[in-house]
């Protein structure tokens, strides 16, 4: 019985590296540029261009742009340092490093050797030290050197691999170490992983914005362990959901609730409840979809009374976007948020 389970997973898994070669192929077999490779083997040349369309397939997830943007962002080749991408979401203030790995049988994985290339080239990234890099990344120089010259920006650590996504502890102690050591008062630094569930996903729907990435502060919090998904839930301030709203307006909501939005009858409800100081008694919440969810500080404890920080990648709101609008739409009215906080769900794919 458990054989047939393994085979079962086996083959389910390779239906997946199927599906996103023949997508790689598809949308970057005209554009990714092969120039550069002195591979001899053919073999050789396949494996090098689907790790450089994988990359660009991270890059169209995280940002949004076209094809032809994304194959545009690869910096993989000689003296890239550890970089396959490179991509920047300007309006977010937002630069995502990619390190991709290709697997023909889905089990890619993240060693500590690529957390401390991904290391040591941010650190020449910051210092300026362009010179170091080919001339791919030194094309980048202008816009990456504009975006470090903002009072606050971010930094995320991408890597996509055709596997599980599994990151061993060690590998997690050197993306803490590399956070703690590299990140600033102006700098956040985060990491995120594209497994092969992701980039399949990603393969057979290309999406037209880039994702939303949240840092939230959750107090009381708490993780359901019974299901088969990443889930936490607890309380946040409501002055924080607002911010959500403000900053990334319907990018947050799922596109089938989209057209919902507002519902006067529904804002004014929440107006009443706020001012009434009933909210906390009579909201139902809301509930984040996201495609992961990552600690801030590993083995933080849980619980009554305890505070978390977490960063949330790919959210959307599945269910409480009238709330959210609805607060949003209180703050803009001018009118001072009470001192109050939501039951939020957060629930990673």
């Amino acid at each position: 019985m458990e054989s047939q389970v393994t085979d079962s997973r086996d083959a389910g898994r390779h239906v997946v590296v199927d599906e996103v070669r023949a997508a790689l192929d598809r949308d970057f077999s005209h554009l990714i540029s092969m120039e550069d490779v002195t591979a001899s083997s053919e073999a050789s040349r396949r494996q090098m261009f689907l790790s450089r369309a994988l990359a660009a397939l991270a890059i169209r997830r995280l940002t949004g742009v076209s094809n032809v943007a994304a194959a545009a962002a690869v910096v993989d080749g000689h003296e890239d340092r550890g970089l396959d991408a490179m991509g920047i979401i300007a309006e977010d203030r937002r630069l995502c490093l990619v390190q991709a790995k290709w697997s023909n049988d889905g089990t890619a994985g993240v060693g500590e050797i690529a957390v401390l290339r991904m290391r040591d080239a941010l650190q020449k990234l910051v210092k300026g030290r362009y010179a170091r890099f080919n001339s791919r990344v030194r094309d980048l120089a202008p816009a990456v050197g504009s975006l470090f010259e903002e009072p606050r920006f971010d930094v995320t650590m991408v890597f996509a691999v055709m596997g599980d996504g599994h990151l061993h502890p060690n590998v997690l102690a050197e993306i803490a170490e590399t956070r703690e050591d590299l990140a600033g008062p102006g700098m956040s630094l985060r990491h995120r992983v594209l497994h092969a569930p992701i980039l399949h996903s990603e393969a057979g729907m290309p999406t037209l914005e880039p994702p939303v990435s949240l840092a939230v502060r959750m107090d009381n919090w708490m993780r359901e362990t019974t299901g088969p998904y990443n889930a936490l839930c607890g309380v946040v301030g409501i002055g924080d959901v607002a911010d959500w709203y403000g900053n990334y307006r319907t990018r947050l909501i799922h596109q089938t609730l989209r057209t919902l939005l507002p519902i006067p009858r529904i804002q004014q409800k929440t107006a009443e409840m706020l001012e009434t100081r009933k909210f906390w008694h009579l909201s139902p919440g809301i509930t984040l979809l996201c495609d992961s969810i990552e600690p801030q500080c590993p083995g933080t404890d849980s619980g009554e009374g305890a505070t978390g920080s977490f960063d949330l990648d790919g959210v959307k709101i599945i269910n409480g976007a009238q709330t959210v609008a609805s607060i949003h739409s209180y703050k803009q009215s001018q009118s001072p948020l009470p001192e109050t906080s939501l039951l939020v769900r957060m629930i990673a794919e």
